[in-house]
């Protein structure tokens, strides 16, 4: 019988590689997911059919009071396990009865965050005199540019293009799999250029997600009190408020900035705030004083 990370090297670009609805992306955080799995307990030296479900409710309560996670989170390291075994059915290699019974929490959705003035400050602040100063560069770039914390961390100085005289940044490899060039501000290269154009990597060559994780959850539970949507995808929130609300950039722009495929996704990530609303009404009472 195979252990489950033999399994894993062997069949992970069958179980999540790029198709019409999958990118790389998806594939390494889908294996990243698994692997996290197999590091807890000694996971690592079982075999397929040694995991039930008592193994993936301790891993649960390991990732909520180890890690901190989401509800939601936790869903999607389930649902890795749950689709590798759903292909180790399909290739022969377990039998219908030996996939554990895996129970997937019904989570209330959380409204996501975009960052005022104030909490950028303090983030940057606080980033500033953390030990790994390279995450205030990351963030820097995710409010300047918009880019997802992947595509920051893959950017190199080959990834540089230039149009039209103007700096961008190429990604090959994005989360809806559509290649895009992505306007680098003069704000955005300063922080690409403090970090060499190369962001650190673990040994095993991957993003160093423990001082990441650890620095934003220190931020989300001093800065943004403990609100749970606050973590490093909210910067992305904040560019695409930030160029609706005082920009007034039309969605179409916006939805184009970040690489959406379809506008109703940009809908997800502009957020109105009280006081565009506000101006909004102020202009529009003129309406009851015109000839």
């Amino acid at each position: 019988m195979t252990k489950i990370g033999d399994f894993l090297d062997i069949h992970a670009s069958n179980i999540w590689g790029p198709k019409v609805d999958q990118t790389q992306e998806h594939l390494e955080s889908s294996k990243a997911k698994i692997e996290v799995f197999l590091s807890y307990d000694d996971n690592h030296t079982k075999q397929l059919t040694d995991i039930g479900s008592r193994e993936i409710m301790d891993f649960g309560q390991w990732l909520r009071a180890d890690r901190s996670v989401t509800e939601n989170t936790l869903n999607h390291y389930k649902a890795a396990i749950s689709k590798l075994y759903t292909y180790a059915v399909e290739f022969e290699e377990i039998e219908e009865a030996d996939v554990p019974r895996i129970k997937f929490k019904r989570v209330r959705k959380q409204s996501p965050h975009f960052y005022s003035p104030d909490q950028i400050k303090q983030i940057q602040d606080y980033l500033a005199g953390c030990k790994h100063t390279w995450l205030l560069h990351m963030f820097n770039i995710g409010l300047c540019t918009g880019m997802r914390k992947s595509e920051i961390w893959g950017v190199t100085r080959d990834s540089i293009k230039w149009i039209d005289g103007e700096m961008f940044v190429h990604l090959a490899h994005t989360k809806n799999g559509f290649e895009r060039d992505v306007p680098i501000s003069v704000a955005a290269k300063l922080a690409f250029d403090a970090v060499g154009w190369e962001f650190p990597k673990t040994r095993g060559g991957k993003f160093p997600e423990g001082a990441h994780r650890d620095a934003w959850n220190e931020i989300r539970r001093v800065i943004c009190r403990g609100k749970k949507m606050a973590n490093f995808h909210a910067s992305r929130h904040t560019a695409a408020t930030h160029l609706s609300n005082q920009m007034n950039t039309s969605l179409a722009m916006v939805g184009k900035m970040l690489g959406h495929k379809d506008l109703s996704t940009t809908l997800k990530y502009v957020h109105t705030k009280p006081e565009t609303l506000s101006a909004l009404a102020q202009q529009l009472s003129s309406i009851t004083s015109q000839q």
